[in-house]
């Protein structure tokens, strides 16, 4: 039996698939794949990828507490069509559809997998979501909806599990490059990327591989006083590039935890979050005497 810890993931041919098996197995897991929607949901596999047979989530993961005798980490990775409709024009299927693969798939993966965590009081779950529910996105109201499903879940199940010791986290990337949301026919097209771009600071689609940090992060049996986390991979992109973190801040393109997060102890930084968001939640924490900051708390956050 080996002391490696053990990851499962779901549908590992897609979206974010090949770049946390990679990140996960050069840190020294053990990555096992399965398909609880069937193969043509889980992608074209990773040639050196062990892929769990069975098909329904309990079988999943008996078959692989045999083999390997637990799942110290699961690790939910779905991705379905982002359907392009007006609220008007959606149609349900399509809905019930896209629910069923990052709503229903993911919730009963990680029920079967807790049974087991709550008997050792030590598991992970990560969910790979989307950070487009914090925004919004016109004319895809069915495919945010699903996303912003996924997160709840993520927040719930993060106080349900955490007293047995079980941390539930998601990755919600937002304009990184990937077949499933950013096929070759997309940004292989200069004026579509161009346009696809224009909001990111840095002017460019992330790289799958500059998610990697976050997998390992997420999934470290150390990691055990993070739960009930949402994170995009501003975290990566931004962190300590105060020009980036006040020009994302500016554009409305950087996420405000992050950006203080990365530059705590910067004034203009703070400042500049106190405005964008009126919770002041980071701009409290790293300014708490800042005569400046109390002052804007008051009008902070209008836009």
């Amino acid at each position: 039996m080996s002391d490696k810890r053990i990851v499962l993931l779901s549908n590992p041919g897609r979206f974010a698939g090949p770049a946390v098996k990679r990140a996960l197995t050069e840190d020294g897991a053990i990555v096992l794949g399965c398909a609880p929607l069937g193969d043509e949901a889980a992608g074209a596999l990773p040639a050196d990828l062990a892929m769990v047979s069975a098909r329904e989530p309990a079988a999943i993961v008996d078959e692989v507490v045999r083999s390997h005798g637990q799942i110290d980490v699961l690790i939910n990775n779905d991705a379905f069509p982002a359907i392009r409709a007006k609220v008007e024009e959606a149609d349900r299927v399509d809905m019930r559809a896209g629910l069923e693969v990052m709503v229903e798939a993911p919730y009963a993966l990680a029920a079967a997998v807790v049974s087991g965590m709550k008997a050792r009081s030590a598991g992970k779950i990560v969910f790979v979501t989307s950070a487009t529910p914090f925004h919004g996105l016109p004319n895809y109201s069915m495919y945010v909806t699903a996303r912003g499903a996924a997160n709840a879940m993520v927040l719930t199940f993060a106080k349900e599990l955490g007293p047995h010791n079980i941390q539930v986290n998601a990755v919600a990337p937002n304009y990184v490059e990937n077949p499933d949301y950013f096929p070759s026919e997309v940004v292989g097209d200069p004026d579509t990327l161009k346009k696809i771009v224009r909001p990111i600071p840095l002017g460019r689609l992330g790289k799958p591989d500059e998610l990697g940090a976050l997998w390992i992060k997420t999934s470290k049996t150390g990691a055990v006083y993070m739960s009930g986390k949402v994170g995009d991979q501003e975290v990566v992109i931004f962190r300590n590039d105060k020009k980036v973190v006040l020009q994302g801040l500016h554009q409305g393109g950087c996420n405000l935890e992050f950006a203080s997060e990365a530059l705590r102890n910067d004034k203009e930084v703070v400042i500049e979050a106190a405005r964008y968001d009126s919770s002041l939640r980071f701009a409290s924490e790293a300014l708490r005497n800042n005569k400046e900051e109390s002052q804007l708390s008051g009008t902070c956050g209008q836009k």
